[in-house]
């Protein structure tokens, strides 16, 4: 019994660590692509994506932060009704960059 514990204590934190490379990686291109989806979108302006915990990457959370073109950086919620939708579509694009899907329907 100690022995599966053991065993099971090993295989959860093998895959937390997968968990960990693959949200690392993925977090990055996305945030990446990010920028850019949101420059073209905006016609200029800056765009983030920031973990709120950078230290623990499973249960940190992720925070978005914008600057439409003429404004201040803020945080999503400040924004307008129609600059956060249309931030919301340039997340959407730059995580459909990064994996591609068959199809989407907005």
């Amino acid at each position: 019994l100690i022995t599966a514990s053991e065993n099971l204590k090993v295989a959860m934190q093998e895959m937390d660590h997968e968990v960990v490379t693959r949200f690392k990686k993925t977090f990055d291109a996305v945030a990446e692509q990010f920028k850019r989806t949101f420059s073209e979108l905006f016609a200029g302006g800056q765009a983030s994506l920031e973990l709120t915990d950078p230290k623990d990457l499973l249960t940190s959370g992720i925070e978005i932060r914008v600057q439409p073109p003429g404004k201040k950086l803020q945080r999503l919620s400040l924004l307008s009704g129609g600059e956060k939708a249309l931030t919301a579509i340039a997340l959407l694009l730059a995580i459909l960059l990064v994996h591609p899907v068959p199809f989407a329907i907005l």
